[in-house]
């Protein structure tokens, strides 16, 4: 698997601190939505190899910790670029058969943050 679990003690180490954009995922075990996520989450994983980094966070180990990034419901995607700030992934909550949801949704989303995130480090190195 190439998405890692994190927890509270490790959280600053592993994303805060990552080379890398983390793409996190919070979750519960119990969560039907959840669940639905799991496959497509590791495919982007695959896809996305030495341009993201994939975490996931199960709510259950640390409920406090979670409500501070958390403003609903699970599963929320969040992405993390070395700060204690998310910026939050919104997807539609129907499925979409064009867009292949929740993968094709996420993919193109995620596509799109690659080539911005980019951009702005090519002109930051060249300035």
């Amino acid at each position: 698997m190439l998405t890692r679990r994190v927890k509270p003690d490790n959280f600053v180490e592993e994303i805060i601190d990552c080379e890398l954009p983390s793409v996190v995922k919070f979750y519960d075990n119990n969560c039907p939505l959840c669940s639905g996520l799991a496959d497509p989450f590791e495919r982007l994983a695959k896809k996305y190899i030495g341009k993201f980094k994939f975490f996931k966070v199960n709510i259950k180990d640390d409920l406090d910790f979670c409500d501070r990034y958390l403003d609903g419901g699970i599963p929320t995607i969040l992405v993390f670029l070395n700060t204690d700030t998310p910026i939050l992934i919104e997807y539609p909550e129907e499925e979409d058969p064009i867009s292949g949801y929740p993968f094709g949704y996420l993919d193109r989303w995620l596509y799109h943050f690659d080539l911005s995130y980019k951009s702005i480090k090519e002109k930051l190195n060249n300035e």
